[in-house]
């Protein structure tokens, strides 16, 4: 090769070396990206809520579900018996309750006729003492007479016998004394029975009131019971309530779409209420935490768009965009946060995690699986 082919070589190839160095420059400055980034998602812990023996697990390692498909079945038996015996005691309330508002019913008829009772007593009152006044008042005519019959019996007597008037006259004046009297005695003894009468009707309003008032205290019991037996059967119906939702917890269903993961547990084991069983990967909405230097945050913007590139699939690309930047380094929440008071402290350059979303329709096969290593390029530009 003669020199001057040479010299045109090196430079072209300085030259080639220089628009590299000025491209990888401008693109820098127009991107940020890291590699220290990964598929992130949603993975469901699916424990038990109740304790009892697995008798079926339909579901294996990696297998795709959809919501409410089974993925464990406890021992129902156990949560059955229950059921029916929470039943029977809502059925054995239900007719208790049942009778009780029946007597209830029975009862206040019963206040209701006592009532009518005592009323009727307290105007049949009404009605003696309204026949002691008129006897009263007749009582007091009678008097009235038998005194002015009795002044002219004495005056027809006295003329009598100084021969004014017949005898036949004075027998008269006499007789009519005589009649009046009779009269006035009978009207004193009619008023006497009337008298009489009144205490036997305060006696009998007495002892309707206290009829009255027993039927009312047998009201209000029946009431008071009533109250009991409502309350015991709306706690036994929330206790069959309860019986039907441990029997409903005995079938494991998932909570989502995705897959079967972390399954740890099998046919035959007893599991208690807490118990993680197996976990439900969710692939449909997974996205990119990618943590990049805090010299290059500034940068960074909410909605700006990315260029991924998955280490799984190296010539595949999907696009995705920043949705939001922690509110602090990864070290800052970490299980153990750095201590710079120590006096040994050290300066670190360190990184914030940003989430990435993918665009929808990238991953319509959900190829993308969570913990996937990704470099993802930021087009800040």
């Amino acid at each position: 090769m003669s020199k001057k082919n040479a010299i045109l070589l090196s430079l072209l190839f300085l030259g080639a070396v220089v628009v590299f160095g000025v491209a990888y420059r401008s693109h820098s400055r127009a991107n940020v990206s890291t590699d220290d980034a990964f598929i992130d998602g949603r993975i469901h812990m699916v424990a038990s809520q109740i304790q009892g023996k697995v008798v079926e697990v339909p579901v294996r390692d990696n297998q795709m579900v959809k919501p409410g498909d089974p993925l464990v079945h406890i021992d129902p038996e156990p949560f059955i018996v229950r059921e029916d015996g929470a039943e029977s005691a809502v059925a054995g309330s239900a007719a208790d309750l049942a009778a009780a508002r029946a007597d209830l019913l029975a009862s206040e008829a019963d206040v209701i006729a006592a009532q009518k009772d005592k009323e009727g007593a307290e105007a049949q009152l009404a009605q003696v003492l309204a026949r002691i006044e008129a006897a009263r008042a007749k009582t007091a005519l009678s008097s009235a007479r038998l005194s002015q019959a009795q002044r002219d019996a004495a005056r027809m007597k006295s003329l009598w016998e100084q021969e004014v008037i017949s005898r036949e006259s004075h027998e008269k004046a006499q007789t009519d004394a005589d009649v009046a009297m009779s009269q006035e005695q009978l009207d004193r003894e009619e008023l006497r029975l009337a008298e009489a009468a009144v205490l036997t009707q305060q006696a009998m309003i007495a002892q309707r009131e206290a009829i009255l008032a027993q039927r009312r205290s047998v009201v209000i019991q029946r009431r008071a019971r009533i109250g009991q037996q409502e309350a015991q059967l709306k706690q036994r119906k929330s206790s069959l309530a309860e019986a039907k939702l441990l029997r409903g917890y005995t079938a494991v269903v998932s909570p989502t779409d995705g897959y079967v993961t972390r399954k740890n547990v099998e046919v035959g084991q007893v599991v208690s209420p807490g118990q993680q069983l197996l976990a439900v990967a969710a692939l449909d909405n997974v996205w990119v935490v990618a943590n990049y230097k805090e010299t290059e945050i500034a940068r960074i913007r909410a909605g700006q768009e990315v260029i991924i590139r998955v280490d799984t699939f190296g010539r595949k690309k999907f696009r995705g965009k920043v949705d939001s930047i922690m509110a602090g380094t990864g070290s800052a929440f970490a299980l153990l946060p750095p201590e710079n008071a120590s006096g040994n402290y050290v300066k670190v350059v360190q990184r914030v995690p940003v989430k990435i979303l993918i665009s929808p329709g990238e991953d319509p096969e959900h190829i993308l699986r969570i913990g996937m290593s990704v470099v993802p390029t930021i087009l800040t530009r």
